[in-house]
């Protein structure tokens, strides 16, 4: 999150101007803070390879291990190198070093000006320089916050030692008869993100009611009675928070994701620094607002957490949990002094160290260390959830007279669940108990007084098509090819448009891989003999086998299968993800599993594999190709250039081999979230996904036949602006690209959800 937003050049009032000291140095934990405020900046946002850089460099002077670092070492390190590669003859580092140089220059000189801290680093090194050029007046930091810590983790292992063990198994049951559910809204809507008053009398929730298609706010006795519009929009408003006070936030679509205040008597007004914020909190008390923010709004695999006292006109934002390196989700554990969220402490890799985590706040900043729950390792343990795409769905709620609520996926259902946690202990204890049986999705869980709000929805995640348009124009031909219970994903279609292959997901099964015969409906599933997950799969062009990815431990092996025979065959022990084939089967693009993802070819008949397409700090994903019999032609992708865009290239080929990085066109401007190209039959037409209107919908670039450069601008054909009915809404991970175009078609993946508003009653304290 930058603390730059709306042309403003806001700064948290942790360090407040001070007379500067020379020479003086910086504790531990201010760095760090510091750290996270310039790669958030302007600069560093979109530079990802940028920020691994400062944070390596900037790390080692931490650790007092400035002399390891050599050209060599950062050049393997942070850029991929292969170990005993020569400087001399790659300049990649020193390019680098003066980019950051230069960034960081331009950050103190504009939004990093009035920072206590400088980080610089010296022409000819590799180390970061850092000073401390103000006094950081931040309550128990300085030359004790290091004894301080220590002493907190001494406290925290004991706690940790001398509490009960926890204990596993099956959940516990609540007495038949005792809950009572009521349903407050109605059916055939689009219903969710209720809030309820810290009096409980009534909510406020987000529906398309009246409005189908466009989200607006309503206000609703949770004694029943008529609902109330509050808000009158064409974008999107949705989750709603309610103060004591009776003031509102909610989320507009309007602006990119802004929060908005809406007060008795007054106009709605945005919040200042508050895009992208998500899942806004009151507390019971007061008007503190606790939010997150995605560092990538598509995948949320990295967020941080923040709050605001809106009681106070000049305050600003401050983050918590500054030392995670993943948090989201806070929801208050009592009327304003504690706070649960889920991250990641420390560990880059949000699947470590994962679970909910409690803070004490003083005022606006947390004092003492995080503590651990041990929810999430004793929902692992009980074999609640076993993979990451089951606990992705595991969101808690809220909490009430010591019991935490959340969300369990079960078969093809979610439903929810509570768990004694104590604040004063900061654990779980006990069994989760179940509170719903149902075979839809329950979520959202919102305590009351005398029972728990939540939403139970509906979605259908099926495969789609239409007919290309030829100019133009707003498509409507939807025609729907799978109805199946899960997730159908990634659709792969043969040349004539005669069968198709895709990716089954359903929660507690692994991935599967399924063929359809277009013409005849006949279905038949691929790779029973492999019980790992399978997925990504590209149907051949001559229609007869496919090649799917296995998801293994440390490798990623892609197999292929006749659909005849049905024998799996390892093509290739550790590539990657299958893209595209080429004209004759003979070979297939790839996109490898690391940092950053390269594009690979693989021949089938040598097994000879080689990674053809690379660029320094950009993942690169989507490569489809369109060639003729030599390999002549062009290979179309996309870049993820930073953490809010996607941009798409295409890049000649000359025998299957790519031209160098000055070759590659531009077929997007790279400002906006464009992604999943795929090429029109005669090659002068590429479609993507596009973001660019605050939706995922379909769009087109028609390019010069001979050159391949974009002639006039994109169009779009076929807009999803419905929240009911979008592109791939819940599933947008990295490289996930769920769109294929084949014949006259362009096949894709639906989601259709409808919800509603139930209140559980009758729950035993």
């Amino acid at each position: 999150m930058t603390v730059q937003h709306l042309g403003l050049n806001l700064r948290p009032p942790m360090f407040p101007k001070r007379k500067p000291r020379d020479k003086a140095t910086a504790n531990e934990a201010d760095i760090r803070n510091h750290l996270l405020h310039i790669v958030d900046s302007m600069g560093f946002r979109h530079a990802p390879r940028l920020q691994t850089f400062l944070r390596f460099v900037v790390e080692h002077s931490i650790q007092g291990t400035n002399s390891e670092i050599k050209e060599i070492t950062v050049g393997v390190e942070v850029y991929g190198k292969q170990p005993g590669y020569d400087p001399r003859h790659d300049a990649t580092v020193r390019v680098e070093a003066s980019k950051l140089r230069l960034r960081l220059a331009q950050y103190y000189e504009s939004e990093g000006a009035h920072e206590p801290i400088r980080i610089t680093i010296p022409k000819g090194a590799y180390t970061a320089n850092i000073e401390l050029t103000e006094s950081p007046a931040i309550p128990g930091k300085g030359a004790h916050w290091f004894l301080a810590w220590i002493l907190a983790l001494g406290i925290a292992a004991v706690v940790w030692m001398w509490s009960r063990p926890p204990q596993f198994g099956r959940s516990a049951e609540l007495k038949p008869g005792t809950l009572q559910i009521t349903r407050l809204t109605e059916n055939g809507t689009f219903s969710t993100d209720a809030a309820v008053s810290p009096d409980s009398q009534f909510m406020v929730y987000s529906s398309d009611r009246d409005s189908v298609g466009v989200l607006n706010l309503w206000k609703q006795s949770l004694g029943g009675g008529v609902a109330q519009r509050l808000t009158n929009s064409n974008w999107n408003h949705s989750a709603p928070t309610i103060s004591e006070a009776g003031t509102i936030v909610y989320r507009s679509g309007e602006g990119g994701g802004v929060l908005v205040t809406l007060e008795p008597g007054k106009a709605p007004e945005p919040l200042k620094s508050s895009s992208r914020a998500r899942d806004p909190r009151f507390a019971s008390r007061g008007k503190r607002l606790v939010y997150w923010i995605a560092r990538d709004e598509e995948t949320r695999d990295y967020g941080s957490v923040f709050i605001r006292d809106l009681a106070d006109p000049g305050s600003f934002h401050v983050r918590l949990f500054g030392e995670f390196a993943h948090a989201s989700r806070p929801i208050w554990l009592d009327q304003s002094e504690h706070l649960v969220a889920l991250g990641t402490w420390h560990s880059q890799t949000p699947e470590k160290e994962y679970d909910a985590w409690i803070i004490t706040l003083n005022g606006l900043y947390s004092k003492g260390l995080p503590v651990k729950t041990g929810l999430f390792p004793k929902l692992l343990a009980g074999k609640f959830y076993s993979r990451m795409t089951e606990r992705s769905l595991i969101e808690i709620g809220g909490w009430q007279a010591g019991w935490l609520y959340f969300t369990i996926p079960s078969k093809d259902a979610v439903d929810l669940y509570r768990i004694r946690l104590d604040i004063a202990l900061g654990k779980v204890s006990g069994e989760p108990q179940k509170l719903t049986l149902s075979s839809t999705a329950a979520t959202e869980p919102r305590p009351t007084t005398g029972g728990l709000i939540y939403v139970d929805s509906e979605t259908s995640y099926n495969l789609y098509s239409l007919a290309l348009p030829t100019a133009p124009q707003h498509s409507q031909d939807l025609r729907q090819h799978t109805s199946e219970t899960g997730m159908n994903l990634r659709p792969s279609v043969d040349p004539n448009g005669r069968a198709m292959v895709w990716e089954k997901r359903r929660p507690g099964f692994p991935d599967q891989i399924w063929l359809n015969d277009l013409a005849g409906g006949k279905q038949q599933q691929l790779a029973v003999a492999i019980k790992e997950a399978t997925s990504h799969a590209l149907i051949s062009p001559d229609g007869r086998s496919a090649a799917y990815r296995v998801s293994t431990p440390n490798i990623q092996p892609i197999f292929m299968e006749s659909f005849t025979e049905g024998i799996p065959r390892k093509i290739c022990e550790n590539c990657g993800t299958p893209s595209d084939w080429s004209p004759d089967g003979s070979r297939l693009w790839y996109i490898t599993g690391d940092y950053p993802a390269r594009v690979g070819l693989l021949e089938l008949a040598t097994g000879r594999n080689n990674d053809s397409l690379m660029h320094p700090s950009y993942n690169l994903y989507g490569a489809r190709q369109k060639v003729d019999r030599k390999g002549d032609g062009w290979l179309a992708f996309y870049a993820d250039n930073g953490p809010l865009t996607r941009q798409i290239f295409v890049v000649p080929l000359k025998s299957y081999q790519p031209g160098g990085p000055d070759s590659w066109i531009s077929l997007t401007d790279g400002s906006q979230w464009d992604s999943s190209p795929g090429w029109a039959t005669d090659g002068n037409t590429v479609y993507f996904v596009s973001r660019r209107d605050g939706f995922s919908c379909l769009m087109a670039q028609v390019l010069n036949p001979t050159t391949k450069r974009p002639v006039g601008g994109p169009w779009t054909v076929h807009h999803f602006h419905d929240p009911g009915v979008t592109l791939t809404r819940r599933l947008k991970p990295r490289g996930s690209d769920n769109l294929w175009v084949a014949g006259e078609s362009i096949y894709f993946t639906l989601d259709k959800t409808t919800s509603r508003i139930f209140l559980l009653s009758g729950l035993q304290r």
